[in-house]
């Protein structure tokens, strides 16, 4: 193959796909923590961002997002950031709080 081809393009970008739907299956079976991916990023899911990767993961659906999402915007990180900008505070973060369940949910506290 000549360096550029498109055929070695095409493996690479199969390649690519191949190792973001691996990391996408580990953290879907829980082989792979949130936490995981946060304190040691896998290159495949560099340009992926905090939200995508949260939704990936076993367990956390679009109500459990919104719920990290607001304790995010109260201490100040940005979930829209990619994995690969995220800073060292961001990543720590998101490992902490990603699976910690809000003590009360919104229902909740409407109820009381």
């Amino acid at each position: 193959m000549l360096p550029g081809s498109p055929t070695e393009l095409a493996e690479r970008s199969l390649q690519v796909r191949r190792a973001i739907k691996q990391q996408r299956h580990a953290l879907a079976t829980g082989e792979l923590t949130i936490a995981d991916v946060m304190l040691a990023p896998a290159a495949a899911l560099g340009d992926r961002t905090l939200f995508e990767i949260v939704l990936m993961a076993r367990g956390i659906g679009r109500t459990r997002l919104a719920e990290l999402n607001t304790r995010a915007i109260d201490d100040a990180v940005n979930l829209a950031v990619t994995l690969e900008h995220a800073d060292a505070y961001t990543r720590r973060w998101v490992a902490a709080n990603a699976l910690r369940r809000s003590p009360l949910s919104a229902w909740d506290r409407l109820m009381l």
